[in-house]
């Protein structure tokens, strides 16, 4: 951003977003846009979405941009995916309407690297715009690599590597034009908007589990879905989550589902959509 309010609302948000102990990336991911008002958890109030309220069945939508049919999504915006994207749908020409709602075709990069084992004693170095590695290096010649020092582990210049505490950012231990090292960190960008629009358009609810940064699964609504108010609802806030055709106050639960994989809690939290957290089964 080039003006200093662009600036001051960039620190300002991203300082809310760190503060917040609920799980956001869904509304962040989509470009919603957060409440200036802070709740007692220090998260935003309230999310305004208009990726999801102002949808048009025509377009299609990614991390807060809208692309309309036969539109390229920009290298620079999916190669940490290592996916292009392409709007795509069928206009009928014939009576001027949309019969279906557009979405992404995808065509996923296959890297080398995926295909052959890693040599013995080498790294895959990597390139912050660039989604496969750009080389191997091996033995002596890795050795004599300029590295980071990240609390206990030592990476290798060009090394890509997860950040312990936070799962949604990765970086690369990068030389700088100094010839000094330094890190060059990035956020992870989630994928549902075009892998799982479909449960999006359902009204589906994010489920998110533990030390992972984006939703791990959707829960769609049911018929059988009851709401489990709580002593602390907030009936009286205009801002309510919406859950199928199940309307929830600030506060309200879903019941919790029974899955293999553990129990999936939903709450309404932070409107317009509910949020779930899946606890692992218990192995006893």
């Amino acid at each position: 951003m080039k003006s200093t309010y662009g600036l001051v609302f960039l620190s300002i948000f991203v300082s809310v977003t760190l503060a917040c102990n609920h799980p956001i990336k869904h509304y962040t991911a989509m470009g919603c846009i957060a409440s200036e008002n802070c709740i007692a958890t220090g998260c935003p109030a309230f999310f305004d979405c208009p990726s999801l309220t102002d949808r048009q069945p025509d377009k299609c939508y990614l991390y807060g941009k809208v692309y309309a049919i036969g539109e390229q999504v920009p290298t620079e915006e999916t190669t940490g995916s290592c996916v292009a994207l392409r709007c795509s749908g069928v206009i009928n020409d014939e009576f001027s309407r949309f019969d279906e709602v557009a979405t992404f075709s995808i065509a996923y990069i296959e890297c080398p690297e995926l295909f052959f084992p890693r040599p013995k004693n080498c790294i895959r170095q990597f390139k912050s715009d660039q989604c496969c590695s750009s080389s191997f290096v091996c033995g002596d010649d890795r050795d004599k690599l300029k590295t980071c020092q990240v609390g206990n582990k030592t990476y290798y210049e060009g090394q890509r590597y997860d950040v312990e505490g936070d799962p949604c950012k990765a970086c690369i231990c990068t030389v700088n034009s100094e010839g000094g090292v330094m890190e060059h960190c990035f956020e992870q960008k989630c994928t549902f908007e075009f892998t799982d629009s479909d449960r999006l358009l359902q009204g589906a609810a994010p489920v998110y589990k533990k030390d992972r940064c984006c939703p791990v699964d959707w829960r769609l609504p049911s018929p059988y879905d009851k709401i489990s108010q709580t002593a602390c609802n907030d009936e009286s806030n205009n801002h309510k989550c919406q859950y199928g055709n199940l309307t929830l106050n600030i506060g309200d639960a879903l019941e919790s589902v029974f899955t293999a994989q553990g129990t999936i809690s939903c709450r309404c939290e932070i409107p317009p959509l509910v949020h779930c957290v899946l606890e692992d089964a218990t192995v006893n």
